[in-house]
């Protein structure tokens, strides 16, 4: 047999399988209506969507319950209540055992609040690799010396690969100043890099 009819033969081998799948193998089916075909869709792509994840610093839950009546503080308990009260359902959010340390060992007039609040979140361990990027972070001075303080939140959401450190730490951690230093520490120890925000900067997103 030439090569031309081999790939005829071929062809209509192929020609009646298109035809048999195509009458016989799908049962007849009523279409749907076009607004549930959409909201179905809707959903297929809501469940390929990964919501972002949020690693919730000590001073969140702090600011959130802070009594005090200064203006600036005011403010930032607006902010940070505004962004918890309608914007979290949008985010995966976690904490740290080293938050939940924090507050419980705190003086805060507001800290068993802050610390309750701050229990209804999963809380990531503090593993052995994270404080050894804390103490990294320390010897390169992006940290102030506090094991259990800023060092350790910011190894903890870079260890897990958080989306954003939420925070109103704006002196070492959501520092501008401070994030290229930041950066570069990370890209040399190949860990991922969280965004550090603020209450307000989120909501701005949201």
């Amino acid at each position: 047999m030439t090569a031309s009819a081999v790939f005829l033969e071929l062809a209509e081998t192929a020609g009646e399988t298109a035809e048999t799948v195509t009458t016989n193998s799908f049962p007849e089916q009523s279409p749907l209506p076009r607004r549930s075909m959409l909201a179905e869709q809707a959903r297929n792509v809501d469940t390929l969507i990964m919501r972002e994840s949020v690693y919730v610093e000590t001073s969140v839950f702090s600011f959130y319950h802070d009594p005090r009546t200064a203006p600036e503080i005011v403010a930032m308990r607006d902010w940070t209540r505004q962004w918890w009260d309608t914007c979290r359902q949008k985010y995966d959010l976690a904490t740290s055992a080293a938050v939940l340390d924090e507050l419980d060992v705190g003086d805060l007039p507001h800290r068993r609040e802050a610390l309750a609040m701050a229990r209804r979140l999963p809380a990531v361990p503090i593993e052995k690799e994270a404080k050894e990027i804390a103490q990294i972070y320390i010897n390169q001075r992006v940290m102030p010396r506090d094991p259990l303080g800023d060092a350790l939140h910011l190894a903890l959401a870079s260890f897990h690969k958080f989306d954003f450190l939420l925070t109103w730490n704006c002196r070492h951690l959501a520092n501008a100043n401070k994030f290229g230093h930041i950066r570069r520490v990370n890209v040399l120890l190949e860990l991922h890099i969280p965004a550090l925000v603020t209450p307000l900067q989120l909501l701005a997103e949201d």
